[in-house]
């Protein structure tokens, strides 16, 4: 039996009164301009992966959930928010626990960061990351309507324009670069790194979207 595990590392719980901050304040958590917490997560703070304390305490807990309990694999929630050669160090290290585990995440964040954007675990620097798995939801909103638009229909609904055509095609085709996607800009690059999905715990299912739009 496989069993993965959801891993939220971008926030925590609390911001001042949080145990990484009342040991080094200010370090863990990324901050504002203004000394402010930075809230790209959107759930009041974010964390800082590019610190090497922070950096260290996601692989060492990843690493006791990988050999203590053999999960087989990890979503990383908002992986925007981390910094690709953090990424990349989990990718490897947990690849060299066991090649089967599979490394996987959101490719976007909840806000706005400091984080410099040619750092970050995002689609745009996808390529960058090794065998990083990212959500395609270029397909999933092709199918039943943008996600940000309770009333806009998807391919399943009847909104058969070229686009979402070529949305679904982009996920059939696992991501890749194909002369068929005029319209769609191919990120993932590598069918191994494409998670193709229709309905997460996030905004509204496809049962939803379908009513909202019937």
């Amino acid at each position: 039996m496989l069993f993965r595990s959801d891993v939220v590392y971008n926030h925590t719980g609390e911001s001042e009164g949080s145990n990484f901050h009342k040991i080094v304040p200010g370090y863990y958590h990324r901050l504002t301009n203004t000394g402010g917490f930075s809230n790209g997560s959107g759930t009041g703070n974010e964390t800082a992966s590019e610190r090497s304390m922070m950096r260290k305490f996601m692989l060492d807990s990843l690493e006791f959930w990988a050999t203590e309990y053999n999960l087989s694999g990890f979503r990383f929630d908002l992986m925007a928010l981390h910094d690709v050669e953090t990424m990349n160090q989990i990718q490897a290290m947990l690849e060299e626990i066991d090649p089967t585990i599979i490394v996987y995440g959101e490719p976007w964040m909840g806000g706005t960061s400091p984080l410099p954007t040619s750092m970050r675990a995002d689609k745009e620097n996808l390529s960058d990351m090794n065998l990083v798995g990212a959500f395609n939801d270029v397909t999933r909103d092709a199918i039943k309507g943008s996600v940000f638009v309770s009333n806009e229909r998807g391919w399943v609904q009847g909104n058969t324009t070229e686009y979402n055509k070529q949305g679904i095609m982009y996920g059939v085709l696992g991501g890749i670069n194909h002369p068929s996607l005029t319209q769609i800009s191919e990120w993932h690059l590598n069918p191994n790194q494409t998670i193709n999905y229709v309905t997460a715990h996030d905004n509204n299912t496809l049962f939803d979207k379908i009513r909202l739009t019937g």
